[in-house]
């Protein structure tokens, strides 16, 4: 065969290989370019192959000592070149594999010519396939052109599936299951995208998107669409009829805050607006005694905020819900009235205790109900500030853009 036609089939059988064992090599150029120079290796004993016109004295020598396509044709040779660069087995794996695979493939290749090669070397028997000779190549025909062509045409075509990660995850990737996209899933180590087709489970009306992926099980998706927090699922908002996982290529954006007896208003004030709050956080008061003005139309129990006795249980919400849910301590308007009555009542007292000017237990029993009537005072200002105030640990998935 000739040097292009061993090129070609070295950088396919790296490239198909590479598929099979779920491997990419469409964007390794190094690793390739070292599979096609490896299958030029074993014409080094013909001084008028391609390699053999750069190295013409060691060619030559080759062909007088044993000759063209036997020593070097052999699985002994492929032996002793696999042991030769067994050190970039562990510094540069790929390009260890794709050399051995681009030699093993010009081995294979001449097994589809004329005359064959020994491949058990020094055995002198030659090895070809196919058995019949007339479905086999003479070296330089134009069938051996239209050979290469094909070899060309066929890792084209192979760059589609190793762009996918090889034919098992190619095959994911058609099927378009839930545990297929759900293999995708596992298999991902950046931020995901949820490719989905089904119904509305309760209306019934089609449905289709992309949306950023935010967690799966073997149940169910989970996925932030058009400001919402939906499931994908059997069970789910969703009933998927396809679905796939598409990665980015970005890091998962994570973020924690602790927060002690904050305000919940000043707590929000400091989060990022694309911030989607998952956590659990206990509240200064109870929320049944919380006034909750903009989450009338909300569930107690919503998929984002779940609302307990006196905590609120965030699961991925949007930043721009929990600013709705306007979360203030409702005011007790009787509680506020007997507190006010109460301070009139010991400022009228300190005044009359002012006006009397008498002795040293006068000015005491005047400190004593000052004391109380700023306690007083307090209490009644603590009756009218609404604010709620929360503790806890916030996670905020940090979502930028449109998927």
């Amino acid at each position: 065969m000739m040097a292009y036609t061993h090129f070609t089939f070295g950088v396919l059988s790296t490239m198909a290989v590479g598929a099979v064992v779920g491997t990419p090599m469409h964007g390794d150029l190094p690793a390739l370019v070292v599979s096609g120079a490896a299958s030029l290796l074993p014409d080094i004993d013909h001084p008028r192959s391609a390699l053999g016109r750069l190295c013409p004295a060691l060619s030559a020598r080759l062909e007088r000592t044993v000759g063209h396509r036997t020593a070097t044709h052999s699985l002994v040779a492929s032996a002793g070149l696999a042991a030769v660069l067994a050190p970039l087995l562990t510094a540069w794996p790929t390009g260890y594999a794709s050399a051995v695979v681009g030699f093993v493939s010009h081995l294979l290749l001449d097994c589809a010519t004329l005359t064959g090669v020994p491949l058990l070397y020094p055995r002198p028997r030659p090895w070809v396939f196919p058995r019949h000779p007339g479905l086999r190549f003479e070296t330089g025909s134009h069938a051996e052109t239209a050979l290469a062509v094909a070899l060309a045409g066929a890792t084209l075509a192979l760059l589609p599936v190793s762009q996918l990660g090889g034919v098992y995850r190619s095959a994911r990737y058609l099927l378009a299951t839930h545990s297929a996209a759900y293999g995708e899933y596992r298999e991902a180590s950046a931020q995901t995208v949820l490719v989905f087709s089904g119904r509305w489970r309760h209306s019934r009306q089609p449905v289709s998107g992309r949306a950023w992926l935010l967690e799966a099980t073997r149940e169910e998706f989970l996925i932030t669409w058009q400001g919402e927090l939906l499931s994908c699922g059997e069970q789910g908002d969703i009933a998927s009829q396809r679905l796939r996982v598409e990665s980015t290529g970005q890091p998962v954006a994570l973020r924690r805050i602790q927060l002690q007896d904050a305000p919940w208003g000043s707590a929000l004030a400091g989060l990022p607006a694309h911030a989607l709050v998952s956590g659990r956080l206990s509240a200064s008061v109870p929320l049944a005694t919380a006034g909750l003005p903009g989450a009338a139309a909300m569930p107690r129990e919503h998929p984002a905020v779940m609302l307990g006795d006196s905590a609120l249980t965030l699961r991925y919400a949007p930043l721009a819900r929990l600013a709705a849910l306007g979360l203030r301590r409702r005011a007790d308007t009787q509680a506020e009235a007997r507190l006010w009555a109460d301070y009139l009542a010991a400022w009228r007292q300190t005044t009359m205790l002012h006006l009397r000017r008498q002795p040293l237990p006068n000015w005491l029993d005047v400190e004593a109900a000052e004391a109380a009537r700023a306690a007083l005072w307090d209490r009644y200002a603590a009756s009218r500030d609404s604010t709620v105030r929360v503790t806890g640990t916030l996670e905020l998935r940090l979502i930028v853009g449109e998927p």
